[in-house]
């Protein structure tokens, strides 16, 4: 009996601690650790509505000139260098001159010579020239009554057998040679009492005219070796030095006037009935926080296909040179404000992978982190405007650019 009884006790202690084993409680789940965040509150302000484009500057039409040679030649002067100012028609550059300097005393020479000539066939004979002309007359008259006197007596004599028949012949031919001389004395008397005849004065004045058009040319040969500015500017650029070649297809300097410059960008489609021309636009340059005030000034009728923008121009004054031909430059226009607009930093929007154009942000609520839907509206470079699914005063989550699981744990940081 004994032993039966210590056997029992054997197999209740044995199976005692399975038993025990098989009624104790499950290992409680782990508590999820909070994640430290930082929050903004929504608030109600007045949010502008901004379109930013991105824009290069450049010179103001007819505000830009490379400066050339009009003429071939070789440099012997180069005057300012890159980042000088020079004025309108001053000197910057000179070309070798002594080609052109001899051209234009040739030319000066001839037109000296047609001038003359037609000074002459303009205004006819002198009181002397056709004084003279009548004393040539006279004389060659007499001259010729002299020959003929000559010539009777010779004849005379012939037929008293006292001169020769050569004699005769002689005075014959003398008083010939008279006559012809008086024919030339009183031709050139009607040309002087007449004067050149209409045809010779056209022809004097036409080579006149020709002549002086060579001299003007000839000028503007020399004159263009002086190379001058044809604005006011800076030297942005300097190509060329003494001893240089230059001619008109040859730039010497690059001038560009810098004080008003013109941003050129281009501005989505939808936003042509938002901008107008005379629109006031903040330039914001890429390393100073304060922008400059310019105006809309053109806005392009045709759209680009692939971009689907058009070109807008915008003027900006330039006084302190802060705009820098070629910098690329963000212009902000203002197109509207919402008054009392409610207002989240842009950071908390969360954008749904599966739909890009529906957002959420993470609110904080007891802290849990829940994600709420919104309907975002203007949207700033640091602001978003909610249109729906927040209210003033509640917090969301800024530094948390996924969307968290629904309540989550977290501390706001301080």
């Amino acid at each position: 009996m004994k032993r039966h009884n210590a056997s029992m006790l054997a197999i209740f202690f044995g199976v005692f601690p399975l038993l025990l084993s098989g009624c104790q409680a499950p290992p409680a789940e782990p508590v999820a650790k909070s994640i430290s965040v930082h929050v903004a509150t929504v608030t109600r302000m007045t949010l502008p509505d901004v379109l930013e484009l991105n824009g290069i500057v450049n010179p103001l039409p007819n505000q830009s000139a490379k400066v050339a040679a009009m003429v071939p030649g070789v440099l012997t002067q180069v005057g300012p260098q890159a980042g000088d100012w020079v004025h309108r028609n001053q000197e910057v550059a000179q070309l070798q001159q002594s080609v052109q300097s001899a051209q234009l005393q040739q030319a000066q020479a001839a037109y000296q010579m047609a001038d003359a000539n037609w000074l002459k066939a303009k205004t006819g004979s002198r009181p002397q020239e056709i004084a003279q002309a009548q004393a040539t007359v006279q004389a060659a008259s007499a001259t010729l009554q002299n020959a003929e006197k000559n010539r009777i007596r010779m004849q005379k004599l012939l037929q008293d057998n006292i001169a020769a028949g050569k004699d005769v012949d002689l005075a014959i031919s003398q008083e010939r040679a008279a006559r012809a001389q008086l024919q030339v004395a009183k031709a050139n008397l009607s040309l002087f009492m007449h004067g050149p005849r209409q045809e010779d004065r056209l022809a004097a004045k036409a080579q006149a005219n020709q002549a002086a058009a060579m001299l003007a040319q000839a000028k503007a040969n020399f004159n263009f070796t002086r190379i001058v500015s044809p604005i006011d500017g800076i030297v942005a650029e300097r190509y060329a030095n003494i001893g240089d070649q230059a001619g008109p297809n040859t730039p010497i300097f690059l001038v560009v006037n810098p004080r008003t410059v013109l941003i050129q960008a281009n501005m989505p489609v939808g936003y042509n009935a938002k901008v107008a021309i005379g629109q006031m636009v903040n330039t914001l340059l890429p390393d100073q926080g304060q922008g400059i005030t310019g105006k809309v000034i053109s806005i392009g009728i045709k759209v680009d296909p692939v971009s689907n923008t058009v070109p807008i121009q915008i003027e900006v004054s330039n006084p302190q040179q802060a705009l820098k031909i070629g910098m690329a430059v963000k212009a902000r226009i203002v197109l509207s404000e919402h008054q009392d607009a409610l207002v989240i930093p842009k950071a908390c929007l969360i954008s749904l992978s599966s739909k890009p154009d529906q957002y959420k942000v993470n609110m904080v609520v007891n802290g849990q982190s829940i994600p709420i839907a919104v309907k975002p509206g203007i949207l700033s470079n640091t602001q978003a405007e909610i249109l729906s699914g927040l209210k003033p005063g509640e917090k969301v989550i800024t530094d948390i650019g996924y969307e968290l699981p629904e309540k989550t744990p977290v501390v706001i940081a301080k």
